[in-house]
């Protein structure tokens, strides 16, 4: 799986937010080396699954109060965005609970792509013109 390599247009400027994408591109990366032949673990899928719950409740709590805090008029959209990818991860790490053999790091790896993709790099990016001077900074730090 190629890598994916954090780039200054993903960034929205806000430290903590840029921090969980870079971690959440780790994340991603790690999956990606888990879907070689040779590296497959599956209690490291598994952990890493384990963290990317946490990410998605960690991470999107802490943009959603941003987004409140500059009252960013698509939240709503944003949050469902946000609903439905946590829906996916979840759904992804039950069916792995169930049957470690029906989800392979590689279709997790996709769906983390794709998402870093269409999400991070675009959707994120549409409160960057409602941040004005406003940078609120939410002290909680999410560990990958």
């Amino acid at each position: 799986m190629s890598r994916i390599v954090w780039r200054d247009q993903m960034s929205i400027g806000i430290r903590e937010i840029d921090d969980d994408h870079r971690a959440l591109l780790d994340l991603i990366n790690q999956m990606g080396d888990l879907a070689q032949p040779e590296t497959l673990d599956r209690a490291k899928m598994a952990d890493c699954l384990l963290r990317l719950i946490r990410y998605t409740r960690d991470h999107f709590n802490r943009e959603e109060q941003l987004m409140a805090s500059v009252h960013f008029p698509g939240i709503a959209k944003h949050q469902k965005f946000h609903d439905t990818f946590a829906e996916s991860i979840l759904s992804q790490s039950q069916r792995f609970v169930d049957n470690p053999e029906a989800v392979t790091a590689c279709s997790v790896h996709a769906i983390l792509s794709d998402w870093v993709l269409r999400h991070v790099v675009g959707a994120d990016r549409d409160i960057i013109p409602h941040l004005g001077t406003q940078i609120p900074v939410n002290t909680v730090q999410w560990t990958p």
